[in-house]
């Protein structure tokens, strides 16, 4: 049992076309021992050799790479019918040599299917068996003569027969093993289980009578051996009814009976296999079989697939209109019934194909009023006649027709004739005719108005116009319609360009205001111009209704009070308010055409410098110029708004892809790059835009509009001066920087900030002289955090306002707590631009704070780093110069690594100079580095400027410093940042010390 086990579980058997392939092997080994034994002469020549069949079809079967399973097989069948070892290796070549030579020359000359499908692929096998039969025979009988085993007297006998035998067997076996190799499932199936055993069973019976002959001795008299030829009745009812698997089943058991027959010599064939007493010999017999099956079952199988792929298209009609949306009936004309009507004919008309069995009556009940029937089957006949004379369809016939709920529909009728069938099919204009003749009532109406009207469709194209208009104008009707709205219109006489038109109507679906009307000879009119839109059920436009009336003074008002409530008294285009309305009503015809549109927020960048120096006429004149320019690179279908200061929007409309809005961003930031002229100066404008799309980035006007800021914000970080879309990145960054602010709001509250400090020293002599105070912020899980993860986003939020005021009474409040000897200490600040930018920081209550303390504003140094220097307006060096003046000292940090101006320099009174640590920590092995710290201290000296370097960590830093001219230092080397308890010890040691 465990060896049983162990060989169902070896990998080997796992995989099913090797465990086939050696089962195979084993039948074709066992099966060629058998014949060689049994019905073979004494060279080895046998006139059936199955094993040719069995060959061939395993590497039809699983590949030529399984040559080896037959040539070891082969080898072990020769062994077993009497050969040697030697050679029934060499015999075992030839037969593998011929069956891979087969299935190459059926694989890639012939195209030949392994299904078996075709008359041709039976042809192809029986070329192919022939000549892997003159193959094997010849390669076997060469080897039998060398190896003297075949006299050459009887060479041409052994050769007809060992050919004869491996013909048979390639071109008669294989299609059986190949036709098997896939099994009729429906064949396991009752009822066909039972018919399949009691067929079968009576086929196994008459061939073990008649073929194997069970009966020879006892019914003598019936003579059995001349009933052989019945089987070919029954292998073409087998053929019939279960196909080719049928034919090669039968096929398959009558080569059995016939061997064990002819084995045991008492069947319908002798012991060796030739004529007498059989009428006829077997391979004859069997490949008659063969054929006659095959051929009978393709034959019966391309009937029958024949008939399934009409059926099966006949089904794929019947869907197919069934699917239709247009309602169609199919009418068989010879015996005037219809025989199918389609869902959408029986939701349009309430009949099926039952209430219609004679056509007849179809025009009863569709037409109740005989008189109308009459008048419909004369015209439908009519048309008919047309079409056959003419050989074209139907012209279509509009008809008034009675639904099976007694509703009436209005229905174009049409009809295509197809041999016996008729088809009709129906189109409902009902909602259509009821809209003719409400324009026709419409338009009695409008024609009475005193003012002039005119009707659009939804892309704003004038349908009809009015008597009134047309005396206006001075043109026809036929010569105005068919024109769009904008081409009546004339921006003269200071009119505005009418650019909010469409838009509007595209958003609101309404505007009014004035303009001024073409004429056809003289002189252009003013008029009042009111749109309104009639919407379908779909939200769809159905149409447009435009009003001109005479101008007057409450128009006028009107239209004045309208244009303050919604546009920009600066530049003329929507302001916020309308911009949100335009959002939503973007919002809701995105929704409707089921595609995108984009939203772009738009600061320009720096331009409150440009008021500052150039002042406000002169920014207001560049934000009507920039507002142009917006204009002139969008459709008028989209919007443009400005919606404060130097911010603008712009929605994009209609988009089929957000890829599709590349060229315009690039024609917006070209257009703004182009240098604007004012009063002779020149001004160059760049902008930052951010790209939200819905409904991909937000479902919502709000959510619209914070994304679009998110990436415009991401690029005033990138450096400004560009576009950038909005990506979750960002939103994640957005979610991060909240986090912090509520965060940091919480930790001033709860007082988790801390303050550290430095120790600053004189290089020579190591003492103290100064600090620098570090904010620390320990959050209340006890992790301390450093100003990098945090100070950025304290800017930009505001709250650094709040924190450097802090730091700063910290510091005050420290300076009072040091002993006496330390007086001559001073303390660092940092200081960043935003603080002094702010006008909630008051320089004053610093100045007041300290002189309350009675401290000395000596000794608290303010750190400015060079982006501040550089980039400072009038409030900033206000400030400055203030706090100069009060007694403050200033340090210039991080010098080196920012863009500094010697005339900034010299300007701003600097007390100390910083050098960065990136330039101290390579003075000791970059000769460039040393240099560079050489340069700035000289630079430093000579403006009076006493420099600091940071970053000093090893003594040898400490003495090139030295040796280069710095007298004083920060770093490591003297002490990390402390807590204030900690310095003031450290101070203790160092005095003590």
């Amino acid at each position: 049992m465990n060896l049983i086990s162990r060989f169902q579980n070896h990998p080997l058997m796992k995989n099913r076309e090797i465990a086939s392939a050696i089962l195979w092997s084993i039948l074709y080994a066992y099966i060629a021992g058998y014949i060689l034994k049994n019905f073979s002469n004494s060279s080895g020549a046998s006139m059936i050799w199955v094993p040719a069949g069995i060959g061939l079809a395993m590497l039809l079967n699983y590949g030529n790479r399984f040559w080896p399973f037959i040539f070891v097989a082969a080898v072990v069948g020769e062994f077993l019918g009497g050969f040697d070892l030697l050679i029934a290796f060499q015999l075992a070549a030839g037969s593998t040599v011929a069956a891979l030579v087969g299935s190459l020359l059926l694989q890639y000359v012939f195209s030949f299917n392994k299904d078996i499908t075709s008359i041709l692929d039976i042809a192809s096998l029986f070329v192919v068996s022939v000549i892997t039969a003159l193959i094997s025979s010849s390669l076997s009988t060469l080897l039998l003569i060398n190896a003297d085993l075949l006299e050459n007297e009887t060479y041409l006998n052994i050769f007809y027969t060992w050919f004869v035998g491996d013909f048979f067997g390639a071109a008669f076996f294989t299609p059986v093993i190949l036709v098997w190799r896939t099994v009729p499932r429906d064949w396991f199936r009752a009822p066909k289980l039972y018919e399949v055993l009691v067929f079968f069973g009576l086929v196994f019976l008459f061939g073990q009578a008649v073929i194997f002959g069970w009966l020879n001795n006892q019914f003598a008299h019936i003579e059995f051996l001349n009933r052989g030829y019945f089987v070919y009745p029954i292998l073409l009812v087998a053929a019939l009814r279960y196909g080719r698997h049928g034919a090669m089943l039968i096929l398959a058991m009558t080569v059995l009976q016939s061997i064990l027959g002819a084995y045991e010599g008492h069947g319908f064939f002798n012991k060796n296999l030739m004529n007498d007493p059989a009428p006829i010999s077997i391979w004859a017999y069997l490949s008659l079989m063969c054929l006659v099956g095959l051929l009978v079952s393709l034959i019966i199988e391309s009937i029958e697939d024949k008939t399934n792929d009409l059926l099966q298209m006949e089904g794929r009609f019947r869907a197919i209109i069934e699917r239709m949306p247009v309602s169609m009936a199919l009418l068989d004309i010879h015996k005037r019934s219809v025989e199918f009507v389609n869902k959408a004919y029986t939701d349009l008309t309430g009949y099926q194909a039952t209430d219609l069995s004679n056509s007849d009556e179809w025009w009863d009940l569709v037409y109740p009023d005989p008189q109308y029937r009459q008048e419909m089957k004369r015209e439908w006949s009519h048309r008919l006649h047309q079409a056959r004379q003419t050989q074209s369809v139907m012209a279509p016939l509009e008809t008034w027709t009675t639904c099976k709920n007694g509703a009436k529909k209005y229905i174009s009728w049409g009809s295509v004739q197809a041999g016996d069938k008729f088809a009709i099919y129906g189109i409902d204009l009902t909602e259509r005719k009821h809209d003719e003749d409400l324009l026709r009532i419409t338009s009695s109406v409008y024609q009475a108005i005193g003012e002039a009207v005119f009707i659009m469709d939804g892309k704003n194209t004038i349908l009809v116009v009015n008597d009134v208009f047309q005396e206006i104008t001075g043109y026809a009707q036929s010569e105005i319609v068919g024109k769009d709205l904008p081409s009546i219109l004339v921006k003269a006489h200071g009119a505005r360009s009418y650019s909010d038109l469409i838009p509007s109507l595209d958003s609101v679906g309404h505007w009014e205001g004035q303009v001024w009307i073409k004429r056809k000879t003289d002189a252009e009119y003013l008029g009042f111009l009111s749109i309104f839109t009639a919407l379908d059920d779909s939200g769809f436009v159905r149409q447009r209704v435009g009003l001109i009336s005479p101008v007057s003074d409450q128009k006028r008002t009107r239209e004045i009070i309208n244009r303050q409530a919604n546009y920009d008294a600066l530049t003329g285009l929507p302001n916020r308010r309308l911009f949100l309305d335009r959002v939503d009503e973007s919002i809701k015809r995105a929704d409707r055409a089921k595609n995108t549109f984009a939203l772009l927020f738009v600061d320009l960048d720096h331009f409150k410098d440009i008021n500052d120096t150039s002042g406000h006429d002169v920014g207001d004149e560049i934000l009507r110029r920039v507002s142009d320019r917006f204009k002139e690179e969008v459709r008028e279908s989209d919007t443009v708004a400005r919606i404060g200061g130097d911010e603008f929007t712009i929605i994009l409309n209609d988009l089929d892809s957000p890829q599709n809005i590349d060229k315009v961003l690039l024609g917006i930031t070209d257009r703004l790059a182009e240098p604007v002229e004012i009063d002779g100066q020149i001004f160059h404008i760049s902008a930052s835009l951010g790209i939200a799309f819905y409904p991909q980035d937000a479902n919502s006007t709000k959510g619209l509009l914070m994304k679009a800021d998110q990436a415009m914000y991401a690029v005033k970080n990138q450096g400004r001066n560009g576009f950038h879309y909005f990506t979750q990145s960002l939103q994640e960054l957005a979610d991060r920087k909240m986090k912090i602010i509520s965060e940091l709001r919480t930790a001033l509250q709860e007082n988790q900030f801390d303050v550290f400090y430095q120790p600053i020293v004189d290089l020579k002599t190591k003492e103290v002289i100064h600090a620098e105070a570090l904010l620390r912020w320990r959050r209340h899980d006890g992790v301390l955090i450093l100003p990098e993860h945090f100070i950025e986003v304290a800017e930009d939020s505001g709250l650094i306002i709040e924190m450097g005021d802090w730091v700063f009474r910290q510091v005050c409040q420290f300076l009072l707590s040091l002993p006496a000897s330390a007086n001559n200490i001073s303390v660092g600040i940092n200081v960043s631009a935003t603080q002094f930018n702010s006008n909630k920081h008051s320089a004053l209550n610093w100045i007041e704070y300290l002189h309350e303390l009675n401290l000395s504003t000596e000794r608290v140094i303010l750190e400015i780093t060079e982006h501040t220097m550089m980039n400072q307006n009038a409030r900033v060096s206000q400030k400055i110069a203030l706090l100069h003046e009060a007694g403050f000292r200033f340090a210039i940090d991080d010098f080196g690594t920012g863009y500094s101006s010697l005339s900034a320099l010299r300007n701003f009174n600097f007390d100390f100079l910083k050098i960065d640590s990136s330039f101290t920590s390579q003075i000791g092995r970059a000769s460039a580095d040393r240099a560079l710290v050489q340069a700035m201290i000289t630079m430093g000296s000579g403006l009076n400027l006493q420099s600091i370097a940071e970053g000093v960590e090893t003594e040898e830093q400490r003495q090139i410093l030295l040796d280069v001219g710095c007298q004083i230092g920060q770093g490591y080397l003297f002490g990390r940042p402390v807590s204030g308890a900690d310095f003031q010890k450290h101070l203790k040691e160092a005095s003590s010390g």
